[in-house]
């Protein structure tokens, strides 16, 4: 059993997928294409209802929304497989945010922009906390010598000069952000 770095429950996944579809939309929206005047596609909103309500097999299932449950487990917000309980009820999930996202995207249309989401699952669901902003590795380093500065702990200011002189070769520009949940596991003070 694999753990998820960035867990959220269904609801919290079906709200995240509820908002990103709107985003989604206010950016065609804000863009020179003709999104509002396309109209919703009929034969995917009774696929979707067919989602929601379990009619579909795994297999349709994964062809309907199988690309952005991929998209989440590889986020970290979740472990689960196709044809497991679990994915079946994220699959569920997204279906039902999907189609609460078109009735937003339909009023829109008609140019009602309260968006107030109906479904239960979408309505109700607890707010998911986001990540901590991201600390750049210069910043961390930085921010530990100043810590071990006042002390005796490792020579003070004599080694935090040398450290600081060697770092632009320890740490470049362009080393990839880490966020500080990753980072505890290797405190080991």
């Amino acid at each position: 059993m694999t753990l998820a770095r960035h867990p959220l429950s269904v609801e919290q996944l079906a709200v995240r997928n509820y908002n990103e579809r709107l985003i989604f939309d206010e950016c065609w929206r804000n863009s020179a294409s003709p999104w509002a005047s396309a109209g919703i596609d009929g034969m995917h909103v009774a696929d979707l209802r067919d989602g929601a309500a379990g009619r579909l097999n795994d297999a349709a299932l994964q062809d309907l929304i199988g690309d952005r449950i991929e998209r989440y487990r590889r986020l970290g917000n979740t472990t689960s497989i196709c044809g497991t309980d679990e994915w079946r009820a994220v699959a569920r999930a997204i279906c039902i945010s999907d189609l609460e996202a078109l009735e937003r995207v339909a009023e829109r249309d008609e140019g009602d922009f309260s968006e107030t989401p109906c479904h239960p699952l979408i309505a109700n669901a607890q707010p998911v906390v986001e990540d901590v902003p991201p600390v750049l590795l210069r910043d961390l380093f930085d921010r530990y010598m100043n810590e071990r500065a006042g002390t005796n702990e490792g020579g003070g200011i004599i080694e935090a000069e040398i450290h600081l002189a060697k770092r632009p070769k320890l740490f470049r520009q362009t080393e990839p952000a880490l966020t500080a949940p990753s980072i505890h596991p290797w405190d080991v003070s």
